[in-house]
């Protein structure tokens, strides 16, 4: 009789689907931490009581702005890089 039970509970463990993180973000450029960030600094602004968020919502805004700059300069890189690229290939091509 247990066995029959612990049996239905099993194949109904098996058919459930796994859960999922829910918000999660992979972070793999300087833009993903912008969103994040961008996200957390929404939730605290939608809670009743922000000043007790002060500290949070200042190392996020902080993190974000450092993010942003982080982002600039890395578009900026490369486009110094696809610049330098082409001037390469004329170079070699004069030779």
């Amino acid at each position: 009789m247990f066995e029959d039970l612990d049996q239905k509970k099993a194949d109904l463990k098996a058919k459930q689907k796994p859960v999922g993180r829910g918000g999660y973000i992979q972070i793999t450029k300087p833009g993903d931490i912008c969103k994040s960030a961008t996200r957390g600094i929404n939730a605290i602004l939608m809670s009743e009581d922000i000043p007790s968020h002060a500290g949070q919502l200042a190392s996020l805004n902080n993190s974000w702005v450092a993010a942003h700059r982080a982002q600039v300069t890395d578009d900026e890189i490369s486009k110094l890089r696809a610049e330098m690229a082409e001037l390469r290939a004329l170079l070699k091509a004069r030779k």
